[in-house]
């Protein structure tokens, strides 16, 4: 694919050199960097002719749009499939480039922009409505209660995600953790199948298929020296967010209005997915503040499922020991208990 980015700058060669530092280093090399001067005074120029993976076009100052035009003019003569526009002053994250480029493939789609949202970066795309072929809000409902496989579901992951764009930095995804033995959608997938088969409750499919979205956002170092795996922490607050900043309000603007009470349930699931809930009184009693007991049981069938699609090694086998506990009668008896006032 040829990718060309067109950097428009003038008299501001530090912030240059930061912003061409961020593009050398994306995940998807760029096919050309063009970088339109507008007539700087400040050493730029020469310091641009010395970069020679750069393709440097010098002009008088004729404005932002005016470098613009220009730069964009060499991209469509050199055939580009997608030109990256920027002021000197954006400074890319390496996979930028990559995240875009995965919704570039979905049908109608001609414009893509990285945008912060809370210091959090998002995507966005401009995109036309939705025909009567797609995947329907209910349809995927279905799909998600019903199928008795991962396997079942993956074949419709081009539907889901014309659905739910957001999905698609799942794909593929590497955990790179030992605990792991999926890629991040399919980890979700299998989570999703590890729920019982056919509940009345939409919501925890739905959040079970999304609790580990905000994961390639949350990707870090352990904490331990020497420790060889990647790391999410705070993965659930990023992943609520972006089912209630992203994910919602599209579904909203196709025409799938969840109600208010649903939303929360929603959110309530895939924010506290990874809360680790024993059978002590005090563990249970915050969620009592919270969720109503059938909701708190949904919870640790959730939570339950998503144990079950790790690896399991002893950590992960106790803590599905205790959900299936909770799930059940026990946590019912607790959950009274707490009503009750013990």
């Amino acid at each position: 694919m040829n990718v060309i980015a067109v950097v428009v700058t003038y008299n501001r060669l530090e912030l240059l050199k930061r912003n061409l530092s961020c593009l050398r280093r994306q995940t998807v090399p760029l096919t050309t960097l063009v970088v339109v001067d507008n007539g700087s005074t400040d050493g730029t120029g020469a310091w641009l002719d010395e970069q020679e993976d750069v393709k440097t076009i010098h002009q008088t100052n004729v404005g932002g749009a005016g470098g613009f035009y220009t730069g964009m003019e060499y991209a469509r003569l050199a055939d580009a499939d997608w030109i990256w526009c920027m002021d000197d002053d954006v400074f890319p994250r390496p996979d930028c480039l990559e995240q875009l480029l995965a919704y570039a493939g979905y049908e109608g789609v001609g414009i893509l922009t990285p945008t912060s949202i809370h210091n959090k970066t998002r995507i966005f795309i401009k995109r036309p409505e939705r025909g009567s072929e797609h995947m329907k809000l209910s349809e995927l409902l279905n799909v998600l209660k019903t199928a008795e496989t991962a396997e079942e579901m993956d074949v419709r992951r081009e539907e889901i995600a014309a659905l739910i764009p957001a999905v698609r930095t799942m794909f593929g995804y590497d955990q790179k953790n030992s605990a792991h033995q999926y890629d991040l959608w399919m980890h979700s997938l299998h989570v999703v199948c590890n729920l019982p088969r056919r509940m009345e409750n939409d919501m925890v499919y739905l959040a079970a298929l999304l609790h580990d979205i905000g994961k390639p956002e949350a990707q870090c170092r352990g904490k331990r020296e020497g420790d060889p795996d990647m790391h999410y922490y705070g993965h659930p607050e990023k992943s609520m967010e972006i089912v209630r900043d992203i994910v919602v309000p599209e579904l909203d603007r196709q025409g799938y209005v969840i109600p208010c009470f649903d939303v929360q349930e929603l959110l309530y699931y895939v924010k506290y997915h990874d809360d680790h809930v024993s059978v002590k009184l005090k563990h249970v009693r915050r969620h009592t503040k919270m969720a109503s007991f059938a909701m708190f049981q949904n919870l640790m069938l959730l939570q339950l499922a998503d144990a079950k699609a790790h690896i399991q090694i002893p950590v992960i086998a106790e803590r599905a020991e205790i959900c299936g506990r909770l799930a059940g009668e026990e946590g019912r008896l607790l959950y009274q208990k707490i009503l009750d006032g013990e």
